[in-house]
């Protein structure tokens, strides 16, 4: 399936007893721990919301450079991705720039910039505390890392630089 078309899985958020999309949304949120393998409707539009914030407060220049570099959200990378990343669990990547960096690209002028995707379960699997709960100001501190870190990777900037500026 392309990036940016959202996956559907089969399977429904199981929440603990008692708790609804309202107590999602509220400043902290109980997510079952059976969650990373069944992401829903809700959570979905839930973590979109939150990006949707985050790049609103984003600089300008990141907005120019997403129009460029576009963003794509999913719940998790591909089989594919995640061979070829010798990844063990599909939440262990939160976000990853596809494509070919801008000083390649000038380098010869060929080529289409790419794109960077974020990765929905590995972002919740980052934020979730020690008793399932997720703070909203974490969940959207991590996305903003992430989209940054991304873009980060297609300036050129290697992984230790990147964690070395705080955006590891």
């Amino acid at each position: 399936m392309p990036l940016g078309q959202p996956m559907v899985n089969r399977y429904s958020l199981l929440y603990p007893k008692g708790r609804n999309l309202l107590d999602f949304l509220s400043h902290k949120a109980r997510i079952s721990p059976l969650f990373s393998c069944l992401m829903n409707c809700q959570l979905r539009t839930f973590f979109d919301k939150q990006v949707d914030k985050v790049l609103k407060r984003l600089p300008q220049k990141v907005h120019e450079l997403l129009e460029v570099v576009p963003l794509y959200v999913e719940d998790y990378p591909s089989r594919q991705l995640r061979q070829e990343m010798k990844l063990k669990y599909r939440d262990e990547l939160c976000g990853c720039f596809v494509g070919r960096t801008i000083e390649s690209q000038f380098d010869d002028g060929t080529g289409s910039p790419g794109f960077i995707a974020l990765f929905r379960e590995a972002v919740y699997q980052q934020v979730l505390d020690d008793e399932g709960y997720v703070d909203v100001k974490r969940l959207r501190e991590e996305i903003k890392v992430t989209i940054l870190h991304e873009l980060a990777h297609y300036h050129g900037i290697e992984e230790e630089e990147i964690q070395q500026l705080g955006y590891g």
